[in-house]
């Protein structure tokens, strides 16, 4: 059985609710027990009802996270239908945009080594022509 599977996961959290209720349900038995009352379910109830009122509450919003939680984690890539989460590079978008982001920077340093040879050139230019403006002042 697969352990991302919902309805493996929904009875793992019931399995788990059950055990943790019946513990609880116990524990309540025996400090009723210890503390002279009587142990029997009816007295027990009566005295543990707002305990596991607040008790099945807690256990509500517990499994309403645990729904929320497996919405964020059951997320698939649209075009493989594999989970995100389990995904080693990253889902196919993510590498898509990687891919595109790695290109425009190869285009950006191209045009910017191309920038920089062309402001060179210019500067030889502008020497040559500075060096011709002086020597013809001096031949003035």
């Amino acid at each position: 059985m697969d352990m991302s599977d919902p309805l493996f996961q929904v009875a793992a959290a019931a399995l788990f609710a059950y055990f943790a209720i019946n513990v609880i349900e116990k524990t309540f038995d025996l400090v009723k027990g210890f503390a002279g009352g009587s142990s029997k379910k009816g007295t027990c109830a009566e005295a543990v009802t707002p305990c596991m009122q607040e008790v099945l509450k807690t256990a509500q919003e517990t499994q309403g996270l645990v729904r929320e939680l497996h919405k964020w984690h059951a997320v698939t890539d649209p075009r493989t239908g594999a989970m995100v989460w389990y995904s080693a590079f990253g889902t196919t978008d993510l590498k898509d945009t990687m891919a595109q982001l790695s290109e425009t920077l190869r285009s950006v340093t191209e045009v910017l080594r191309n920038v920089v040879e062309q402001q060179k050139e210019e500067k030889d230019i502008l020497t040559k022509v500075a060096a011709d403006i002086t020597e013809l002042k001096r031949g003035r």
